[in-house]
């Protein structure tokens, strides 16, 4: 006997929607955050970015991902390397 179409498994499509809903969610909850990356160029034209992680108790600046969110942290940074 044979049928046209997909055969319905409960068993895998409750799990794989609830994995489809959980990445939409996701998704629409996203809110984008503005971060910066300090880098200087040298004088060969390289360009060097910073890639470091700033240590000790002040983080303020910082986002969970320890990414740099203060624009004037980061000038800071590149002031600090070129001095």
């Amino acid at each position: 006997m044979s049928r046209a179409g997909p055969l319905s498994v409960g068993q895998v499509q409750t799990p794989t929607l609830g994995l489809v809903v959980m990445r939409e969610l996701e998704i629409r909850n996203f809110e984008p955050v503005t971060y910066y990356v300090p880098e200087i160029e040298l004088p060969d034209g390289r360009v060097l970015e910073w890639t470091g992680r700033r240590e000790g108790a002040d983080q303020s600046g910082i986002d969970p991902e320890g990414r740099i969110i203060d624009r004037r942290g980061a000038e800071a940074i590149v002031v600090r390397i070129k001095a």
